[in-house]
């Protein structure tokens, strides 16, 4: 009989458990996708350095205001401390809503950050070039690939 009743309570806690993970995971997914969602709603907003929106952004105020809005997560402001704050992750790791580092400036600094957003692609706020302001970009871009710097996770997701 005891071994009966331990049987079926660890059958139950297994069962629960495996609930609770499938759910949390749901709600970690969503919150992902609100950043993405979030982020897109975005588009078009023109560049402005020190910008943190809704009207106009620079690269790490646009993060900011996407993480705050979209997450409730008050990241630091630039893009240097973000990146400070951030778990390094490998590129084949990246998920909707990591974060992707540039040396945009020719120096060792990291000075430019953009939001993952699936199929090789970041959304940030561009200062120069043919499109600036809020736009979508491919890692795979010849200038993306030679500023690469890493990539960093703040959501525990």
């Amino acid at each position: 009989m005891k071994h009966k009743k331990f049987f079926l309570i660890s059958i139950f806690l297994i069962f629960s458990f495996l609930c609770f993970a499938q759910e949390n995971s749901t709600s970690k997914t969503k919150v992902r996708n609100a950043i993405v969602a979030k982020a897109k709603t975005y588009i078009g907003c023109p560049y402005k350095s020190g910008g943190v929106g809704p009207a106009a952004f620079d690269c790490s105020g646009f993060v900011y205001c996407v993480y705050r809005e979209a997450a409730k997560i008050n990241l630091p402001r630039s893009s240097r401390a973000m990146y400070s704050y951030a778990k390094k992750i490998p590129k084949s790791q990246l998920k909707k809503g990591d974060l992707i580092f540039f040396r945009t400036t020719g120096g060792a600094q990291i000075s430019h950050v953009g939001i993952y957003i699936g199929q090789e692609q970041f959304i940030h706020a561009a200062s120069d070039g043919k499109k600036t302001g809020i736009i979508i970009s491919s890692l795979s871009e010849k200038y993306y690939i030679k500023c690469y710097a890493s990539c960093g996770r703040v959501l525990d997701l």
